[in-house]
């Protein structure tokens, strides 16, 4: 294993080179004013093989860690340590700094996986071969010398940089290839929602005018009427009626454009992750939650309309929670009976986490709680939750759940995400542009119910 790993660092090496000497070539090319195409071809292709072979010197690393793990735990746990070999350490060590020194020997190449006698006396020589040229010359053979005896290379490595007597810190900590960030939210209203391609600046759909009487029942202004049998008597002209009315629902679309990403090449050459891998997946999640906040409580302005928006016309029903600052089971049950059935039926919850817990919270008189938690979970009477932490928190006349059929919150897109590519605008660095056009809004309020937070 340790030739394997040995072999794989070398050829990262020398791959890690040349990209770094292409990296060379086009900035000097580029301050020639040449183009730089072919050596930027070269230069992608030289990184991309560098980022798999060091996935690949990692994993190898990580098998080699594994094995002396499993050895590790098959040998008994004190057939080498300091403190087992302190007693015979005074028959070969003359002084006490000695048997001191000895022991602290022992106990760190107990660490790096010395399971015998035999192995520890051939690591201790090959370490105090290896040690002053490294340290004194920096003669990276003596360290690979080292290496061939069967120590493994990680812990060569910390031998040197976290033991202060060993000339400490003089060697960089080892970096995996790998970023650790936050886990990101969901996106969750694109699943739910109603989501149109369209070609222009706006998605428009024609539509009938809402009823205005019994509109949770009917879907338009246009009345029927019972009669008698002979009603109509001769030169009597019909009763006329200007319905159904027939206009346009406009979703207009909008720009998502944020700042650009400025970064310098040698960063994108000499870094041991996939940068460019790393940054599309931040935007593009980075994109779907913005979407997210937009299409839950946008303003409409420059942005997308959200389905909590109180904007004249497009304002769903509020339900009151019956108490001023809490949510209540009666006012709960009010929020789902006061959606029409027809709606009902594809109907979901959106809220955030915490509201959710106060739902389970609600208790009845005895302290015996309303809702079992695990009796259907993430769902409240058979309907589904959908969670977004960006709905607001229970408070006074806030809204925090939303209640009905997603299906009638449309989605206009425009333009998918594009990344640009900038290099001669933000040279010698190279800079990352996203854009993408979209729009949202509610495209029948009757759809949907608001629980506010009100006696």
């Amino acid at each position: 294993m340790t030739h394997l790993i040995t072999a794989a660092r070398d050829k990262a090496g020398r791959v890690i080179a040349a990209a770094r000497e292409l990296g060379n070539k086009i900035r000097e090319t580029q301050e020639k004013k040449e183009p730089t195409g072919e050596l930027e071809t070269q230069f992608d292709a030289a990184h991309a093989d560098a980022v798999k072979l060091i996935k690949e010197l990692n994993r190898l690393e990580q098998e080699h860690e594994l094995e002396i793990e499993v050895k590790r735990m098959k040998t008994p746990r004190d057939s080498f340590t300091g403190r087992v070999l302190a007693a015979d350490v005074t028959t070969t060590a003359a002084s006490r700094r000695e048997r001191k020194h000895l022991i602290r020997d022992k106990e760190m190449f107990a660490r790096a996986g010395v399971m015998d006698m035999e192995q520890f006396k051939r690591f201790e020589q090959a370490h105090a071969d290896a040690f002053l040229p490294y340290i004194l010359e920096g003669n990276v053979g003596a360290l690979r010398s080292l290496e061939g005896s069967g120590f493994k290379p990680m812990e060569s490595m910390a031998l040197l940089s976290t033991q202060g007597d060993l000339g400490g810190f003089l060697v960089p900590d080892e970096v995996r290839a790998e970023i650790l960030r936050d886990l990101a939210g969901f996106a969750v209203m694109r699943p739910i929602c109603r989501v149109e391609r369209t070609g222009k600046s706006a998605l428009v759909f024609q539509s009938i005018q809402s009823a205005t009487t019994d509109a949770d029942i009917y879907s338009t202004g246009y009345t029927g009427a019972w009669r008698a049998e002979g009603y109509v008597t001769g030169g009597t002209a019909p009763t006329v009626q200007n319905q159904p009315t027939f206009g346009l629902t406009r979703i207009p679309v909008h720009v998502w454009a944020p700042n650009a990403v400025e970064l310098p090449q040698e960063l994108l050459s000499d870094s041991n992750a996939d940068l460019d891998g790393i940054i599309s997946e931040v935007i593009a999640e980075t994109l779907g939650l913005d979407e997210d906040a937009g299409f839950i409580n946008g303003s409409g302005v420059g942005r997308p309309l959200g389905v909590t928006n109180t904007l004249s016309g497009t304002t769903a029903t509020a339900v009151n929670s019956g108490h001023a600052t809490q949510l209540t089971y009666e006012g709960l049950l009010d929020l789902w009976t006061n959606i029409p059935s027809q709606y009902r039926a594809n109907m979901r919850y959106l809220m955030n986490s915490l509201t959710y817990g106060a739902v389970l919270k609600l208790k009845d008189g005895n302290s015996r709680p309303l809702f079992e938690v695990n009796a259907m979970p993430n769902t409240l009477w058979g309907k589904p939750i959908v969670f977004s932490e960006f709905m607001p928190d229970i408070a006074a006349a806030a809204a925090p759940i939303i209640a009905g059929d997603f299906r009638f919150y449309g989605i206009a897109d425009r333009e998918e995400l594009r990344v640009q590519r900038l290099i001669e605008r933000y040279a010698p660095n190279i800079g990352i542009l996203p854009t993408a056009r979209v729009g949202g809004q509610p495209m029948r309020t009757a759809a949907f119910r608001r629980q506010v937070i009100s006696a």
